[in-house]
């Protein structure tokens, strides 16, 4: 640790060189400083550290774990992101032995270190003005699925996914070592004889981020770097008149509104007011302007050239084709959608958007509230309409990237994304085991009536096995692995381009 405090150290003397202190100063008071540590220590203990007894271990441990925290915040760190060790007893490396039971005096060394750790944070934000930390609890976090594995979608938790002997802990996973493989690691919170498997991690990362204080203290990591869940309301903007709150609007703003589309009138029968793609552009233009106000015309195009643009439209336009638009042929339906889009866009783009990140519609035919039919199939009438949708899009896109010099766009296939989920073929490697019934609802597929309590709906014992949470949408999990899929996937399902890629391209 000292030493990669020095290699910080020198980095921050050439970001120096080449910013000037108080450039540097700033960047650095805005950085998160990410530290994960002590495991390695605890299970030294033995073999390197065993003169000392357990107390003055500890001791030693939290003297110099502050002094490296102060160091670090005289370079110029101000927001520690710190996870605490995990109950690393249980590891199949640990359970390797005749019992098969965790190592205790591993895990009250963890313990005992978070609680310390605790002690010595709260002690240096009180001493030092500018101290910000968050503190993850990987320990509670860790047992929380250890003991009840199924709410969180795991099968085993003392086996390792990889390695050789008892509980796969004997022998690390290696060639040379002719290995045991599971056949499905998103199953196993352990991937080796110590390490987690990937999705074990990324619930940690997302524990950490986001969740409250029975985990993360005194704050989550997205809070400690001043970031909110997502970007902000429009509306709650307003309310709360931070229009003009610059802090506020460089996070985003979210314009999206439930039940509307493109056409104006969508939504409108069911739910009566809704705000319409049209008026949540206005909207957008209104944030222009105030933006334009505080920063000026050229900064504020600068700021939306490299502002990402994410559209999900043209579900609830087809959903509402039978009871709204009827009187249109399907074909005149699709071009009615396509040339308002195709206006829209411009609109957005005459206003400075520059990166668009649309998402197709999904195979809207097969959600449950459509399945809970005499037949329990899909409704390929509302299949088809997807599928044109994105066809007809792409077309759109393509010329008016041709039209538009610096529009840049990346679209999404959401039907063969979840088609690719319905086909057998991938489901088990994608980890859902239901995908035709809703995890909450009433009625056939749980697609009659929603998830709300005056129904009295059922629901599953484990979301993160279903495709869909109600009626219509997806669980948490398929929108992480959506997200993930458009985020970084290939042109099987993005084109031109994925949305990461989008957001650092040239214009």
């Amino acid at each position: 640790m000292e030493t990669q405090i020095q290699q910080f150290g020198m980095v921050m003397g050439n970001i120096t060189e080449i910013l000037g202190p108080a450039q540097t100063a700033s960047m650095l008071s805005k950085s998160l400083f990410l530290i994960n540590v002590g495991a390695n220590d605890i299970f030294d203990y033995e073999d390197t550290y065993s003169n000392l007894s357990k107390q003055e271990f500890m001791s030693t441990l939290q003297f110099t774990f502050h002094d490296q925290l102060k160091n670090l915040y005289g370079l110029g760190a101000r927001r520690f992101a710190i996870a605490g060790v995990a109950p690393i007893g249980c590891c199949p490396s640990q359970r390797s032995s005749d019992s098969g039971l965790c190592k205790e005096e591993l895990n009250d060394f963890a313990k005992m270190l978070y609680t310390k750790t605790k002690d010595l944070l709260q002690g240096l934000s009180s001493e030092l003005k500018e101290f910000k930390y968050s503190l993850g609890d990987a320990y509670e976090m860790t047992m929380n699925i250890i003991e009840d594995p199924r709410a969180f979608g795991f099968k085993e938790v003392k086996t390792a996914c990889c390695g050789k002997g008892s509980f796969n802990g004997k022998a690390p996973c290696m060639d040379i070592q002719s290995p045991n493989l599971c056949y499905n690691r998103r199953e196993y919170l352990f991937w080796d004889f110590f390490h987690p498997t990937a999705y074990a991690s990324e619930l940690a990362a997302v524990t950490l981020y986001s969740a409250g204080t029975r985990f993360v203290t005194p704050m989550n990591f997205m809070r400690l770097f001043g970031y909110e869940k997502s970007p902000q309301p429009f509306l709650q903007l307003l309310v709360r008149r931070q229009l003009s709150n610059m802090e506020k609007l460089q996070l985003g703003v979210n314009f999206a509104s439930g039940a509307a589309g493109i056409l104006d009138n969508t939504g409108l029968k069911k739910w009566k007011e809704v705000v319409s793609m049209k008026e949540q552009i206005q909207q957008f233009d209104m944030v222009r302007g105030n933006i334009t106000e505080i920063l000026g015309p050229t900064k504020t195009a600068s700021m939306l050239s490299k502002s990402l643009f994410l559209i999900i439209v043209g579900t609830n336009d087809i959903f509402d084709y039978e009871d709204t638009y009827s009187y249109l042929s399907k074909p005149e339906f699709m071009s009615t959608l396509q040339f308002a889009f195709h206006n829209q866009l411009k609109i957005m783009y005459g206003l400075g958007a520059r990166r668009f990140a649309i998402v197709s519609v999904a195979p809207i035919g097969c959600c449950p509230s459509q399945r809970s039919n005499v037949s329990g199939l899909c409704k390929e009438e509302l299949n088809e309409f997807a599928r044109m949708f994105y066809t007809k899009t792409k077309e759109l896109l393509e010329g008016l990237s041709s039209e538009l010099k610096e529009m840049k766009y990346s679209l999404g296939d959401a039907y063969k994304m979840t088609m690719s989920i319905l086909k057998n073929s991938s489901r088990s490697a994608s980890g859902f085991k239901e995908i035709k019934t809703a995890c909450c609802g009433r009625g056939k597929y749980n697609g009659e009536k929603g998830c709300h309590f005056i129904y009295s709906p059922s629901l599953c014992p484990n979301r993160s096995e279903y495709l869909f949470w109600d009626y219509f949408h997806p669980t948490e999990y398929a929108s992480e692995l959506a997200a993930r899929t458009l985020y970084s996937g290939g042109t099987n399902f993005m084109t031109p381009m994925n949305f990461s890629q989008l957001a650092v391209v040239d214009i």
